[in-house]
């Protein structure tokens, strides 16, 4: 399922991360999770892709994620975290004539839209 909803959130053991921009950011204790985290920021629209799910009994962070393998989710700008820390991107053609990062994650993964693809349209229109 593909989903551009802002709101709309992804979790998985492992996630592919494309984009062209990328933020990472200080690792931070998450009192949900009882553990540190690595946030990150995607933004200059944003790809998340689920590559292995949940294991068996472990509750996702939204009752509302997605959590099957190939589930999506795209936004202008997607905020998220995992259980460990981002390895170095793989830059290489992402659509059309523009580069991107792509970017495998380990560990629990969890990732939501900010900003929707739809929104950012509708307020160039506005303009």
């Amino acid at each position: 399922m593909k989903s551009v909803i802002i709101g709309s959130s992804v979790e998985g053991i492992s996630i592919e991360v494309q984009c062209r921009k990328y933020h990472q950011l200080l690792p931070l204790k998450n009192a949900l999770l009882n553990r540190i985290v690595y946030p990150f920021k995607l933004s200059i629209f944003g790809r998340v892709t689920i590559l292995k799910p949940l294991e068996e009994g472990m509750l996702p962070i939204d009752k509302n994620s997605l959590v099957n393998i190939g589930d999506e989710i795209k936004g202008e700008s997607i905020a998220g975290h995992c259980e460990r820390a981002l390895p170095k991107p793989e830059v290489k053609k992402g659509s059309g004539s523009h580069k991107a990062s792509f970017i495998k994650t380990r560990g629990h993964s969890y990732a939501r839209v900010d900003i929707g693809i739809r929104e950012v349209l509708q307020a160039k229109d506005s303009v």
